[in-house]
């Protein structure tokens, strides 16, 4: 029902467009997208938003120009074409450099970022933090800082050397757990991945406060309505709540993301969505309904060249099977998620992590020392001033005095002078 009224209104807004013109014409377009998120007809919206993209241009406004194209490479990432994302985002980032949309330039990064996980293409994205690394430090960009060790906390997460990845996700919580901070996604996401990080090391009670962060963040930004923005929180309460076997709000949360259209029509949300509710059916007992999700997520994963994805499935496969006490299919499916995720262990990939770290490190110490620098500078100048203000005041002191002086004098000779004439 929910679909055909999304579609009714979508015909009855298309049939306006002819008719308007300026603002009102784009504000239209910007209503009918939203509507077509809750769509599963990608190829209609790509469309559409091509023409929504032509307007924009048209009307000379560069903000919806760019919201378009940023639009175009979020559907093709959500729907798993990957290498079209990729193409997207090459063509449209001049136009975002062009038109200082460091908004959108630096989310077709993260998308780009998204891709080389998904991937397993950890040098490439590898590559893409220095880059946006090395940009941040010379244009002396804070949230660019922040947007790099965003993705190193993500490729040590990946490469499970968990003490570096937390440290850098908490040290991104404190650039952007700022009043002048504008970078909002990044710090969702980092509220995202730093909760799965500690769901992974069984730190259970750690989640807790980082959700309630989380949910504070997105009450205060009204997102709580947005079904793109609450989904991610949904999922990490599945696992909190799942884990500390509270199954009825696990459950809960599992409902609240079935009714997101949004996230279920697209392949990347379903398959989140399968791993969370497999480890819930698992640790309920109920290992069939378990096992029968991880085929699901396996298929959908595959269908989308999602390499992450397979690899996630056969890793539940193994674990569930083996506590199920399905010994072969526990061994078949470990077997084959260590074929596929040896690639990221290799020995250069972990030189070049090293080295992206002890770059960041040296830069943060110089910093540090400049800071100090700085500070001793200013303590100097302070002290150089009190100086200056003490030697005048003495100067100024002794200059009173031999006035004081020089008028004692005078008045004790007009004193003399007057006793004469008297």
């Amino acid at each position: 029902v929910k679909a055909d009224t999304s579609s009714s209104q979508i015909d009855s807004l298309q049939q306006l467009l002819p008719m308007l013109e300026g603002e009102d014409k784009l504000n239209t377009y910007f209503a009918i997208h939203q509507l077509f998120l809750c769509e599963h007809t990608p190829d209609i919206h790509l469309a559409f938003l091509q023409d929504y993209m032509v307007e924009a241009d048209r009307e000379q406004d560069v903000r919806s120009g760019c919201y378009a194209r940023l639009s175009v490479i979020s559907l093709l990432f959500n729907f798993g074409k990957f290498s079209q994302a990729q193409e997207a985002i090459d063509s449209y980032m001049p136009f975002f450099e062009r038109f200082r949309g460091l908004y959108y330039y630096c989310q077709a990064d993260k998308i780009r970022f998204n891709i080389f996980i998904g991937e397993k293409k950890t040098n490439e994205a590898l590559a893409l933090a220095e880059k946006v690394y090395q940009y941040a430090r010379e244009h002396e960009l804070r949230e660019g800082i922040a947007i790099a060790r965003y993705f190193m906390g993500r490729v040590y997460l990946l490469m499970e050397r968990w003490e570096e990845s937390e440290v850098a996700f908490k040290e991104v919580l404190v650039l952007l757990n700022d009043p002048t901070s504008t970078e909002q996604s990044t710090l969702e996401s980092t509220y995202l991945y730093y909760t799965d990080l500690l769901y992974r090391l069984e730190r259970y009670n750690d989640m807790l406060p980082l959700l309630t962060e989380w949910y504070e963040l997105l009450e205060k930004t009204n997102q709580l309505s947005d079904q793109m923005a609450v989904n991610p929180f949904y999922l990490a309460c599945v696992n909190y709540y799942a884990e500390m076997k509270q199954f009825n709000q696990a459950e809960e949360y599992l409902k609240k993301i079935e009714s997101l259209s949004m996230v279920m029509n697209v392949p990347i949300g379903k398959g989140q969505y399968y791993v969370k509710k497999s480890r819930l059916r698992e640790l309920q007992g109920r290992y069939t309904e378990a096992l029968a999700l991880t085929d699901s997520l396996y298929e959908t994963s595959t269908k989308n060249s999602d390499a992450l994805g397979v690899a996630h499935a056969l890793k539940l496969r193994a674990r569930i099977a083996r506590s199920a006490g399905l010994a072969d299919k526990a061994y078949d499916a470990l077997i084959g998620h260590l074929l596929l995720t040896d690639s990221i262990h290799k020995v250069d990939i972990s030189a070049k992590v090293d080295e992206l770290h002890t770059q960041y490190e040296v830069d943060r110490h110089i910093s540090e020392k400049v800071q100090a620098r700085n500070y001793f500078l200013l303590a100097l100048s302070v002290c150089l001033l009190l100086i200056a203000l003490a030697v005048g005041t003495v100067i100024h002191s002794r200059k009173l005095v031999r006035k004081n002086r020089g008028l004692v004098r005078q008045i004790r000779a007009q004193d003399q002078i007057s006793k004469q004439l008297n």
